[in-house]
This record gives structure tokens, sequence and C-alpha cells, in this order.
């Protein structure tokens, strides 16, 4: 109203930016009012008086410049230049420079993923490439060859990537989660990964300690054991792990041969069946060369091991007299019989380490089978680097010189794969990498021979399905990691507990590669599988009866359980990752291959349960103890994470079938009593859990960042004073220590050969049974 009155004229109009600077003015409103100085301070006034135009402002002349189109990758110039590119092909840098553009037209972001699948591709290419060459049998003449002379100058600044040494370095540290954990005698800790029981048991300790609030302790759940008190097979105290064992020396005879003979025919029907890489005729004839009289002979490490483990498996079939007044005879445990004969075959192998021999690999075979059944788990491991690098020295894992024999070739190959079987096995039980790679073995697998293609004594198709078995098995373990490690990649590196979307991808690719699993199943002979009632499957988990009336022998027998039994175990361990104790709401893969886990594990509890009250087949066997727990704590895991599942019942009722085995084992091996006990304790705890959940009184809430800690970082948060020690078990038995001293020649010897001209003749009854 006032700028009307006054000048006679309204107001410019009103834009949302206004440039006063451009505002123009007629003559006569010219400094003619005071508050037109305002205005007139910020005009040019060479142009706002000189001005014709009839406008009161302009816009701006000049617009901006259009922005550049962004690419998602740029050519290799311009990225090494670093200048801008653009998405043409070529680009306009390469184009005006006249430089070869290497972008080809695309702009794809190159990940993790896509390398290993460029990787893979290449793989295949070359290994069909090789195969077209052997099969064209036609090798490039030396003469063919044109050489070039490289100048000095000409020297490529640094190696290709190929032949980096380096260029592979930490490139799995986002997946190798592990756990540091003291399960030995010694204050350091020893490393597991993800798919050993220990990491299982870290992670259900971590939950238990948060649902049951707990403080956390210091040990996790362990069992008692020899490895915790000693810190090896072959000394005399637990305070000398460097010390030469007293009382062994490679001369003396601790057995008369009627009693080293009664052992060793114990082998043939035994652990030759499961690792048939001696060949009986020309044992048989180098053990009687080693005899100068019926008291004397001359040593061997491969006849000392062999009487060690069978002294294992013999005392394993005495029940042990534990209690506090009863007399102590011999052993009092037959995880460490024949100490003895073990630790001196140790001291005859050391002369060999620098020319191996196959003698040589086949005592290093044994010993880590002796060192598992006593529950020395890392110092086996050890020893099989040992037998690895024999194999490879003797050249093993390379194809068979073709100037040998048949039988011959078949031997090499039975030997490299049953020692490299181990291995593999090993490494997935303890979740640590693999010794050896795949891509350098030339070896091919072995056959049966054709006289043996029915069952029969000598059967070598035990072992082939058990190598076929063990190389189904890697092959998931290998895609579960690398799974694990393209997921965690995309991720920025958080476990897979954190993010159980990603967790879902990774089951979900598991479950798809058990297929390779079930391909083996079905090319495995019908006469080497285990009856079931009922018209049952073998290696299913449809918990079918064992129809054991209808086996034909008890070596036969025994073959078909230790297989099936090593398939379940081995599938449980893959599926076990799953269960997953952080989860609210239904993760459809995920549950189901947790599901799975508890499926097996009541199988093999099923299983073991029958097969001990019902028969003697597998009495004597440590490694079914070592199945029997693995599934326990999985069963305790399921029902820690699926309280209210319908298969939650099922597993409480499995739980209790396992402390049941346990108490069985026991009377043979006293590490099962320990675990009985461990099992009965924490099954109590469980059930709280699940009567909390079933009531909906259950409010715990289980960070995820607990579930995913690693190393040293895990809350421990069950332990057990008798853990640490074999002292509670061996309560009123004296000095611990003193069962591993072998100044008494009579504490190596199974109780029945105290008096070998009586008990040695009546005790001989007792391995009857595993004629076959």
């Amino acid at each position: 109203m006032v700028w009307v009155a006054e000048f006679g004229k309204a107001p410019p109009p009103r834009t949302k930016r206004l440039l006063i600077a451009n505002w123009t003015f007629p003559e006569s409103l010219h400094l003619k009012h005071p508050d037109c100085a305002m205005f007139t301070a910020f005009v040019d006034e060479s142009q706002s008086h000189r001005t014709k135009s009839k406008t009161r402002f302009t816009q701006p002349t000049t617009s901006p410049p259009p922005k550049r189109r962004q690419v998602s990758r740029a050519c290799d110039w311009c990225r090494t230049l670093r200048i801008k590119c653009d998405s043409r092909h070529p680009c306009k840098n390469c184009e005006a420079k006249g430089r070869p553009c290497s972008s080809r037209g695309t702009n794809s972001v190159r990940t993790y993923a896509d390398a290993v699948k460029e990787i893979e591709k290449l793989q295949g290419r070359i290994t069909q490439l090789e195969t077209q060459v052997h099969a064209r049998g036609t090798v490039p003449r030396r003469n063919n060859l044109v050489s070039t002379p490289v100048r000095i100058g000409d020297r490529a600044p640094s190696l290709p990537d190929y032949l980096d040494p380096l260029r592979e370095h930490g490139g799995n540290n986002r997946h190798l989660e592990y756990i540091h954990m003291r399960t030995a005698h010694s204050h350091q800790r020893q490393s597991y990964g993800r798919s050993s029981s220990f990491y299982f048991i870290g992670r259900l300790s971590s939950y238990l300690g948060v649902a049951l609030q707990q403080p956390s302790c210091e040990d996790l759940i362990q069992l008692d054991s020899a490895s915790r008190s000693f810190s090896s097979p072959v000394v005399t105290t637990g305070r000398a792990p460097n010390r030469t064992p007293v009382g062994v020396s490679t001369t003396d005879t601790y057995l008369i041969r009627s009693q080293e003979e009664y052992f060793l025919n114990m082998f043939w029907t035994t652990y030759h069946t499961l690792y048939p890489v001696i060949d009986r005729q020309d044992f048989e004839e180098h053990y009687g060369s080693l005899w100068t009289s019926e008291t004397a002979r001359f040593p061997s490490a491969l006849v000392d091991i062999l009487v060690a483990i069978c002294m294992q498996y013999s005392d394993a079939l005495m029940p042990q007299a534990t209690s506090p007044g009863a007399p102590i005879i011999g052993n009092i445990d037959s995880a460490i019989s024949g100490r003895r004969f073990y630790a001196r075959c140790q001291l005859l192998l050391a002369d060999e380490l620098e020319g191996p021999s196959m003698v040589t690999l086949q005592c290093h075979i044994f010993s880590v089978i002796y060192l598992s059944n006593a529950s020395f788990q890392n110092t086996a491991h050890g020893h099989l680097a040992f037998a690895i690098r024999t194999g490879i020295i003797l050249g093993l894992h390379w194809k068979s010189p073709e100037n040998l024999a048949e039988k011959d070739k078949e031997f090499r190959k039975r030997l490299w794969w049953t020692v490299y079987a181990l291995e593999m096995k090993m490494a997935m039980d303890l979740g640590r990498p693999l010794g050896v790679n795949m891509s350098q073995v030339t070896c091919s697998l072995p056959k049966a021979p054709q006289g043996h293609l029915s069952p029969g004594v000598n059967d070598f198709t035990f072992n082939e399905q058990y190598v076929k078995l063990i190389l189904a098995a890697r092959s998931v373990y290998v895609i579960f990691h690398n799974k694990c490690a393209e997921v965690l990649a995309e991720n920025d590196g958080r476990s897979l507990y954190n993010d159980l979307e990603e967790l879902e991808k990774v089951a979900e690719c598991v479950s798809l590669r058990m297929e390779d699993l079930k391909t083996w199943q079905r090319q495995v002979p019908d006469f080497i599988k285990s009856k079931k009632m009922n018209c049952g499957e073998t290696f299913s988990t449809d918990r079918s009866a064992l129809d054991l009336r209808e086996q034909l022998s008890t070596g036969l027998s025994r073959q078909g359980l230790m297989l099936e039994l090593l398939q379940h175990n081995l599938v449980m361990n893959l599926y076990r990752p799953f269960i997953c104790f952080s989860r609210v709401d239904p993760i459809p893969f995920v549950d189901a291959n947790a599901a799975a886990c508890a499926s097996y594990a009541i199988t093999i509890t099923n299983i073991i349960n029958q097969v001990l009250t019902e028969s003697n087949i597998l009495v004597g066997f440590h490694e079914v103890f070592q199945w029997q727990w693995n599934a326990a704590i999985s069963l305790i895991g399921y029902i820690a994470a699926y309280p209210t599942s319908p298969l939650s019942t099922t597993a409480q009722n499995s739980l209790s079938t396992a402390v049941t085995v346990f108490d069985i084992i026991g009377k043979n091996l006293l590490i099962a009593s320990s675990a009985a006990k461990v099992a009965r304790d924490i099954s109590k705890k469980v059930e709280f859990l699940v009567i909390l959940s079933t009531n909906n009184t259950n409010t715990v809430t289980f960070d995820p960042a607990l579930e995913s800690l690693t190393g040293d970082s895990f809350p421990q948060a069950l332990a057990y004073e008798s853990f640490n020690s074999l002292e509670s078990i061996y309560t009123g038995l004296g000095n611990v220590s003193d069962i591993w001293n072998f100044g008494d020649p009579t504490e190596f010897l199974s109780p029945w050969m105290t008096d070998p001209d009586t008990e040695f003749q009546d005790m001989s009854a007792t391995g009857d049974f595993l004629q076959s």
C-alpha cells in the first residue's frame, strides 16, 4: 500500500530467488525516496542508468554444465592414470590418445564370487585339456619347443599373479572362525575350527551360561581323559614332556612269542578288516625271522605298534576294577594299554626319519589310530603330518610306475588313500585346514581285487567305500567353507550368526550339496550294508532297528556298522553348525538342517545302544565312544536351541539312551564314565530350559554377538571341578602319575596276562566271537 501511494506503481513480482543486482528502475525513481538507497547500493550505476530495457529484472544468461555420467568401473588406462572415464567404448580419453581401451564394452563390478567362479571354470578347462592330452598320448617334443633368448632389460618388473607366492596369503581370514581352549595337559590353549565339536561346545556353553545365568568359568565342557593329565603317552609323569620314558628299551622282550601271537591274531580279525594296509603273508614271514628263541626277538617298530593297538582293544573287552576295595591288576584304563610297546615303536621310528620305507608309513598309520583311541587327538593330528610327508617322500601320491605288478600298484594306492582319508577325516573333525592339495595327487583310487567282489575274509570293499565316503564328505566340507567365505565377503566379514539371512544362504547351499553323499550311498554294494528290520533303509534316519540275526559274519557285520556310523557322524557334523541359538523367527533351511543333525544323532545313539546290548560286534573299538559323545552334545545343543520343536521330545529320550550307552562303555573305558556324568548334569539343565519354554516363562534373550565370538573371547559358562585331571576317576588308586610308570613289568600287561601259564589260556576264548 505504501509503495502504490508514494510511487504510483505496484512492486515487482516476487520470485523464489530475487537477483537484486539485475533490477532496473526508471530515472524518475532514482534518489527520490530515502528507502531507495538500500536498493541502489547493490546496483551497478553504470549499467542501471544506461539500461533501456523495459523489464524490471532478467534471468541469468548461462546454464550449469550437464553432469558427467558415472561409470561403475573405469577402463584400465583411465584407472592407471587416475583420470575420469566414461561409458563409451572406447572411452573418450583412449580414443583421443589412440590407446586400446581394455574395458571391452562392460563396466561390471568384479567381486570375489565372480573370481571364484572364473577360477573354477578355468580349472575345469585345464582338467579337460589335460584329459585330452593323456587320451591322445601326445607329449610335446623337446625339439619342437622354440626357445627365445631373454635379455636382462626385457625382464618384467615383478612376478605374474599366478607365480606370486603371497597372492592368496590371508585370503581365507574371513571364514576361518576358530576357538582357543585348553584340551590337553598344557597351559597353552589349542585351536579348533567351526566344524569341530569343541567349537560347538563353546557356542553351547555361551548360550547355557546366559540362559542359566551362571558366571563364566575357566573350563568348558570337557571330559576326563589321559591327554588332560599327561603331555604324551610316552612320559612317566605329567611334568616331563621331553623326557625319554623310563624302562623302555629297544632290546628287551616284554612278552613271549605265544603271547604276542595271540594279540597279532586278534589284529587280523579286527583292525586289518578296517585298514588293510599290511600284506599278511609278507608280515608273517618278517615276523618269523625276528625270533631267535621263544623268549627273544629282534626289535621291530611294526610289530610293537600292532601289539600295542591290539592290547588297547583286548583290554576294552574286560571290565575294569575301579572300586576302592578292588585289587589293581595291570592297566586301569584300556585307552593307555600297550604304552610300552608304543613308546618303543617311536624310539625305533626316530632312526628312520631320513630314510623312510613302506613299513615306516604303516607304523605311522597305526600310531595315529593308537593315539586317537587314547584321546591324544592333537598328538595324533601331528603324527598324521609325519605319515602324509612319508607318503609323499615315497612318491605314493603319484601314479604308480608302469613296471610294477598290478598287486603292488593296488597296494600303493590303498596305502596312500588310507592315510589321506585319515588326514581328511581328522581335519574335518578338528576343523583345521587340509594338509594336501588334491590337485597335486595323481594316484587313482584303489579297487577291490577281482577275486574279492563277493563277501570274504580278505575283502577290500570296506576300504574302498571308506575312502569314497571321506571324499564325498570332503566335497561338502569344502563347499561349506567356500560358501561361508563368499557370504562373509559380502557382509564385511561379520559372523554368520550375526546375519541369519546369510546363514540361510549357506544352509541352502549345504543342503543341496548333500546329494554327493546320497550318490555315494547308491553305489555301496548290498552285501556290505547292515541289514534292517521292517524293510528299513541303510544309511537313512528312519530309525528302523538292526536285524542282527541276518548278519553273514562278525567281520562283515562290523564293516557294515562302522561304515554306517561313520557316514552318520560325518553328516551330523556338517549339519551341526546350523543349530542356531540366537534365532527368533523360523528359518527354513537352517531349521531343517538343525533337525537333520538331531535325527542323525538319534540314529547313531539307537544303533550303538542296540549293538552293545545285543552283541559284541563293536565292543573294544574306542571310536564308538567318540561317535556317541559327538552325538550326545549335538542332541544337547538341539534341545537347548529348539526346546518346543516336535523333535525335541524324541531328542530328550535319545539323550537318556546316550547316558545308558556311556554307562555300558564305561565298564571298559573310563573316559565314558566321565561322559555319563557330564551328560547327566547337562541334561538336567537343558530339561529346565524346556520346562521354562513350555510354560512360556523363558525370557532369555541371547545376543547373537556372543554366538559369533572366536578365539579366546568365548564366555566359558560350564565347568566341573573334576575336569582338570583324572584324579576324580582314579580315586583310591594311589598316585595318578604312577599308572604311566614303566618300572613294574606287569603294569603294561592286560589283566589276564599276569600269569601266562594259567590265565592266558583261559582267556583265549574271549576272542572267539572275533573269528569270522
